[in-house]
């Protein structure tokens, strides 16, 4: 049995990953699953995942309540957090080693993980591909997809993710391109040519054999 190809769509939050990823799934003429942060996340919903302890042990949300509306100004991940991230990116390995093709959505903003996507994926057809709207885009799309309840985990995020180095097959602005657009250029490239930059990084990074946890 083959092993299947992954796509790794890494953005901040509200950056038209979701979209993309659906758009991927709708135009290809094979199967491919939708796996990553969004459909991962449920899985640490509650204590783990908030403002307050136990939530510095998995997600810590750091920022504030104005009325009814959280305001995030950082986020930090802990001990719990981090094995939930390489759980999630070896459950993906294990489709891909069932031979289903992945387009997973991702939030690296942490050296860590771009280092741990580099150990788990790079021996298998992995594209990274990152979609980078301008701030502005993303800050208005998440008051659209949030009803203002929360506020600036775009900003919080992308912070996070301009302080790691991130190699990348193919790039977006999504706010000039259509999801259609970016799923049909991903999928010509899958279908034209090998992935580079999961390679490269994990080359030069020697993460080859750093498949354990974050840190």
């Amino acid at each position: 049995m083959s092993v299947g190809t992954l796509v790794i769509l890494n953005g901040t939050t509200s950056a038209g990953k979701s979209s993309v990823q659906r758009a991927l799934m709708d135009l290809a003429d094979e199967p491919w699953l939708a796996a990553g942060v969004d459909h991962f996340w449920r899985f640490i919903f509650g204590k783990y995942n908030g403002l307050t302890p136990p939530a510095d042990q998995g997600f810590h949300w750091i920022g504030r309540f104005e009325g009814d509306t959280l305001y995030v100004d950082d986020l930090r991940t802990g001990p719990v957090g981090d094995r939930f991230f390489t759980g999630m990116h070896h459950a993906i390995r294990a489709f891909l080693n069932a031979g289903l093709n992945v387009v997973a959505d991702h939030c690296l903003w942490d050296q860590r993980l771009v280092e741990q996507c580099a150990a788990v994926f790079s021996d298998v057809d992995a594209w990274m591909v990152g979609l980078h709207p301008p701030l502005e885009v993303s800050e208005t799309w998440e008051r659209q997809r949030t009803d203002k309840q929360i506020l600036g985990m775009s900003r919080a995020v992308q912070r996070l993710m301009d302080g790691t180095q991130v190699e990348y097959d193919l790039t977006f602005d999504t706010s000039r391109f259509s999801p259609q657009a970016c799923a049909t250029e991903i999928l010509q490239a899958v279908q034209g040519r090998p992935p580079e930059a999961l390679r490269r990084m994990a080359a030069s990074g020697d993460t080859a054999s750093r498949t354990g946890a974050p840190g």
